[in-house]
């Protein structure tokens, strides 16, 4: 991903899902699709240099589909991206930023073919796999719009919310000196308050619902039981939650991921350990044979240039006393062979 552009990113993590937000310079805020974070009132983001940070979700605007929480107290205020100027005209070349993952910007050609006042429909030419939700820049890498969807059935066709309405939004809430805001869905007026007690619209007397009172989700089943394993290990299980039944943890210079799958019963504790780079040395594969002969309930194995140390385990076997010992294993062990693969074989760190 461009520097720039990476640096005014953040990975946000929560039960529901995990993806990107793109912090705004100059303010306090953080902006994502509201589809993202909708029902909740805390998610926890990552940012270049910074662990993971809870932040608090300030405004939801479903006719919008836009969300604003606010940065950790960490990051400074003019870290983030700016609003381009520059309105998206009816054919613009643009960079298109995945919001889910950690691709690269792809250059696009985005075509105007709907101009609604809010979500205006657009086409999008020359990507290569059109992502669910994304940020659209300009050549100088500034906002210049939030794709929140893709239209159903249309080929190549993404409804995008122009900066111009993001800023909008932004100015507004500002400007209300309050602490939350909602869109009422009956009326679409906004409503603003620093105590959100009132349960219905000042205007339409609909019933509304703040961001602070969502409640957190409470895990039940196998999920529970993995998150008391992580508390008693020692980790923040809130934190670590990085989607529907799945955790992410950092662990010395090792990454691992932690994953339920109801249906088949099979959680997987997967731990990337480095990348193999144009100067690794290729006794690094016998060594990882060899290793595996030692290796008790676990194994090595390379997936896209990415080395792994994996583990299974099914959910009918599984408990503190039998899964925690192996955990703390792998979780040990992936510490330590991955220094072996970069110091030794040349391997390369995973940033």
């Amino acid at each position: 991903m461009n520097d720039e552009i990476a640096k005014g990113m953040v990975r946000f993590s929560s039960a529901h899902c995990s993806g990107f937000g793109c912090m705004i310079a100059g303010s306090r805020l953080i902006v994502a699709p509201l589809r993202l974070v909708e029902g909740q009132s805390e998610v926890w983001v990552n940012a270049i240099g910074l662990g993971p940070a809870p932040c608090s979700v300030r405004v939801e605007d479903a006719w919008l589909d836009v969300a604003l929480f606010e940065k950790p107290p960490a990051i400074a205020d003019h870290v983030g991206l700016n609003f381009s100027k520059d309105a998206i005209g009816l054919k613009s070349r643009l960079q298109m930023v995945d919001c889910s993952s950690q691709k690269e910007p792809q250059m696009v050609w985005i075509e105007n073919v709907e101009n609604k006042p809010v979500h205006p429909t657009f086409r999008v030419s020359g990507t290569q796999a059109m992502p669910a939700c994304g940020i659209i820049a300009d050549q100088n890498g500034r906002v210049a719009g939030l794709q929140v969807r893709t239209v159903p059935g249309g080929h190549e066709m993404a409804e995008i919310v122009p900066a111009s309405l993001l800023n909008e939004l932004i100015t507004e809430y500002r400007q209300s000196g309050k602490e939350q805001g909602i869109r009422c869905m009956s009326c679409f007026e906004r409503i603003w308050s620093d105590t959100p007690g009132e349960e219905i619209c000042q205007w339409c007397a609909s019933e509304i619902q703040w961001p602070s009172e969502f409640q957190p989700v409470a895990h039940g089943g196998i999920p529970a039981t993995i998150e008391q394993l992580l508390s008693a290990m020692g980790y923040d299980p809130i934190a670590s939650r990085h989607g529907p039944d799945s955790w992410h943890i950092r662990r010395g210079s090792a990454f691992l991921h932690l994953s339920y799958h109801a249906q088949s019963g099979l959680i997987t504790c997967e731990a990337a350990l480095c990348k193999i780079g144009p100067e690794t040395n290729p006794e690094l594969f016998r060594w990882m044979l060899v290793r595996n002969h030692s290796l008790e309930r676990m194994s090595l194995s390379v997936q896209d240039s990415e080395v792994f140390l994996t583990t299974l385990l099914y959910d009918h076997s599984f408990s503190p006393l039998t899964a925690g010992p192996l955990f703390e294993q792998i979780f040990s062990q992936a510490d330590s062979i991955d220094n072996v693969l970069v110091e030794k074989f040349g391997a390369e760190w995973i940033q």
